[in-house]
């Protein structure tokens, strides 16, 4: 594999190849926005020794080099400037200590340098981790990373189509490699107790012992950087203190939204029609996502399967012909338990009504010389909007604001990778350190009008975009345009690794596009991919739908009846699952640490969890969705120190073991922890939504639901766990408990899969505020602070 790395790398990816010239030729002519202008200071002398006993610099030859000692840092840590060394004195402030750490700054803004890096050595064997979102891997040795907010790669495909062979297309016409992001975060964790975060937004580039693999170098485009060290015992330990440093907890997400969303593409009825699929298959369903609110345009391209349905140029305001009593429309689906959510994005297509008028008032982003910027997007051309303008922000948080008055409860805030580098913003940053800004401004810019407008929490958004800090702000993000196939870099395979390196990067909270989105030059979604896709959504906090960029080749939730059983089936899964999705996002808002984590975090000790990069942990839950086409079993390692159970046989199986497992379509690998618990809901549910909102008697809300539960437990059970809503379950050794009301109910679980619950039988059920149960040894004691009915079920083997 590390062959086939080298020789994707051998090219620099071009986002930022072409940057790099331009960005030179920028800092060649700097304006007051950049430079500090004046005579180049003077070389500060360099201590012999910093004020912290661990780290000791000097001068040597053109590199200022620094030796960290500590238990996990070994060698010299060199930091160096790229200029001649008659312009290049350096500024090395003393080290500040912060808590677990100590905050470096190297400044050499007073020479003619327009990069300043550093590197220092890689221990054999030595993994990092970070980095941002990242398709490539989450072990990120031999890579070649750019830190800078970026389109993705659209569709690297596993085929090339019938029609780029017929034009003898040799490859990808779009070839932007697997290494590009959306997310970009300049912070990385090693397995050996350390973390670098680089506190800046310029752009950076990372050589992850890909050059040699004894070095880890890093050079950034700016003459000053700012470097925060950490040591800690435990990645997870680190990951809270990088999360810490950005106040980038989570704010969490409305109830609504932890019950699946379906796309809706079509206008009105198509709306209506995915409402009423939803009731009549009996898929809990908390929204209903439709993009193309504003508009749709069925762009030719051959033959109708092949027709793209483009909502671009997007308007900002509802279309009437596609929509026309959209208000009605939306009052009907909140009293039928469904939120209706919508899309926005940062730019005015220079055709749009208003765009002549915001650009007079100065709303858009120009350059240096004061043209405005014009920003090309697919077959569209915008200007973006200049958020570091206090009247640009109003001015779209006014159109915002309309939305909400027609009754929306949310959208996708796509976008906020292109800022150009020749801008300029109003508040005078230059463009190639507010590309990598622009995302967090976006995201800000939603959560203050939401602040303001709809401060009951009940309103949301997500982002494609990131930078460092922002889920402070952003609710939910999701993985970008990943292709509709099984792709290696671009597909589902790719969405894990974005998934668990996104989590080792502060996005904790986090979905996919449940199938993909691009069928540009791929083949199209069949039923097995989006089979494949749902089985991995329904053990993610949102479980979201996506139509695809050609509804004609791409199968949907509702393509047929088998395809509608299986999605249904999953669907009922991942609503049982909301006790434990909801504990977990509480963990994640008090703590910044993953809702979906790999394994590492759990398991530092172990080594191959560093090297798990396809399966991931929900609580106790150990997770391995199936990624390989035709694939009908999969290999599973199940991490060392604990027992696991088979969730669909109850099997046991040792920790720091991996055993292949089967895996037709519509079973996707689970495994509990041998002590462990799960916590499900017990009852059939519509909605998360709660009443009095929803208003159809016939529906089952979030409020049916919290009644009853159903606890999924391992034999090796002890201890306690309390649950997201106050509810305590507590081993109680020797005599049995004081038991509640008795409640003999052997009725299936309505939501979890049959094949599944042939494995679990219930051991015990009653209702009340107080249940006890018999369990091996003593008694399982559920007390919750409301009366409740709970079954208990324990595996079978």
């Amino acid at each position: 594999m590390r062959a086939d790395v080298r020789s994707l790398q051998r090219s620099p990816p071009r986002g930022l190849a072409l940057a790099r010239q331009a960005l030179a030729e920028l800092l060649r002519s700097p304006s007051p926005a950049y430079a500090r202008g004046g005579e180049p200071r003077p070389a500060m002398p360099l201590p012999a020794r910093l004020d912290l006993d661990a780290i000791v610099a000097s001068l040597r030859g053109e590199a200022l080099e620094i030796d960290v000692r500590t238990r996990a840092l070994h060698g010299p840590w060199t930091w160096f400037v790229r200029a001649p060394r008659s312009s290049a004195p350096l500024e090395l402030g003393a080290p500040r200590p912060i808590d677990g750490g100590a905050r470096l700054v190297l400044d050499a803004s007073g020479t003619t340098a327009d990069h300043v890096g550093l590197s220092w050595p890689l221990a054999p064997g030595e993994r990092i981790v970070g980095l941002g979102e990242r398709t490539v891997g989450v072990d990120l040795h031999g890579w070649r990373l750019e830190c800078w907010a970026e389109e993705g790669a659209i569709g690297l495909g596993e085929t090339m189509s019938p029609m780029l062979t017929a034009l003898g297309a040799p490859w990808n016409p779009f070839p932007k490699g697997p290494a590009v992001t959306y997310k970009p975060v300049p912070w990385l964790i090693s397995s050996r107790g350390y973390a670098i975060f680089l506190d800046t937004t310029a752009p950076a580039f990372f050589d992850v012992g890909a050059s040699d693999p004894g070095e880890l170098r890093v050079e950034v485009m700016a003459t000053r950087i700012e470097i925060v060290v950490l040591v800690a015992p435990t990645p997870a330990a680190l990951l809270q203190r990088l999360i810490e440093l950005t106040d980038g907890k989570p704010r969490g997400l409305p109830d609504w939204a932890l019950a699946p969303w379906l796309d809706a593409l079509g206008g009105q009825p198509r709306v209506e029609e995915v409402a009423r699929v939803a009731r009549a298959a009996r898929i809990p369903c908390g929204a209903i996502w439709s993009e193309d609110w504003q508009g749709l345009e069925r762009k030719p391209f051959g033959d109708s399967t092949w027709s793209y349905d483009a909502i671009f140029p997007v308007k900002r305001r509802p279309d009437r012909a596609l929509y026309p009593a959209l208000e009605t429309m939306i009052g009907d689906l909140h009293d039928r338990g469904f939120a209706w959510m919508t899309y926005y994005y940062p730019y005015v297509p220079l055709g749009d009504e208003d765009h002549a008028e915001a650009s007079a008032a100065g709303h858009f982003l120009r350059d240096r010389a004061g043209v405005q910027c014009v920003i090309p997007l697919f077959m569209d051309e915008a200007s973006q909007v200049d958020l570091t303008n206090p009247a640009a922000r109003a001015w779209y948080k006014g159109e915002l604001r309309r939305g909400l008055a027609l009754g929306v409860d949310g959208w996708m805030a796509d976008f906020g990778e292109y800022t150009p580098i020749a801008a300029v913003a109003h508040d005078g940053e230059p463009g190639h350190l507010h590309h990598n800004r622009y995302p967090r401004l976006w995201a800000g810019l939603h959560r203050e009008l939401l602040d303001e407008a709809r401060p009951d929490g009940e309103a949301m958004f997500f982002s494609r975009s990131g930078a460092p800090g922002q889920q402070r702000d952003t609710p939910l993000f999701w993985n970008g345009d990943s292709n509709t196939d099984f792709e290696r870099w671009d597909g589902l395979p790719g969405n894990v690794r974005a998934l668990l390196s996104a989590g080792l990067s502060g996005f904790s909270v986090w979905t996919v596009d449940i199938g993909g989105y691009t069928c540009l030059i791929t083949r199209g979604r069949d039923a097995e991919t989006l089979a494949r896709w749902t089985e991995l959504g329904a053990f993610l906090i949102v479980m979201r739908t996506h139509h695809g960029t050609h509804v004609r080749r791409c199968v949907q939730f509702d393509h047929d009846a088998a395809t509608l059983a299986h999605f249904a089936t999953y669907a009922r899964f991942h609503a049982a699952l909301f006790p434990l999705r909801r504990q977990l996002l509480a963990e994640a808002i008090a703590t910044g640490l993953p809702i979906a984590r790999p394994l590492l975090l759990e398991y530092p000790d172990d080594p191959v969890a560093w090297a798990i990069e396809d399966q991931f942990l929900l609580g106790e839950l150990l997770v391995a969705p199936v990624l390989a086409r035709g694939a009908r079993g999969r290999e599973v390692y199940h991490p060392a120190g604990r027992d696991w159970i088979d969730a669909w046989s109850g099997a046991r199986t040792a920790g720091g073991t991996r055993v292949d497992r089967d895996a037709p379509v519509g079973r996707i690998p689970l495994a509990i922890a041998a002590d462990g618990l799960v916590p499900t809901f017990d009852a059939h549910v519509d909605t998360f939504a709660r009443r009095p909102r929803v208003r159809d008697p016939g529906l089952a809300t979030l409020d049916d639901a919290e009644r009853c539960l159903a606890l999924l437990v391992g034999p090796d059970f002890r201890g306690a766990r309390r649950l997201y809503d106050g509810t305590v379950v507590t081993f109680v050794s020797g005599a049995l408990a004081e038991p509640g009301p008795r409640a003999a109910r052997e009725a299936p679980h309505p939501l979890l899969p049959p094949e599944l619950l042939d494995a679990w039988r219930c051991v015990g059920a009653g209702v009340g505020a107080t249940v006890a149960v018999p369990w091996p040894g003593g008694a399982l004691q559920i007390v919750s602070p409301h009366d409740r009915a709970v079954r208990v079920f324990a595996p079978v083997g």
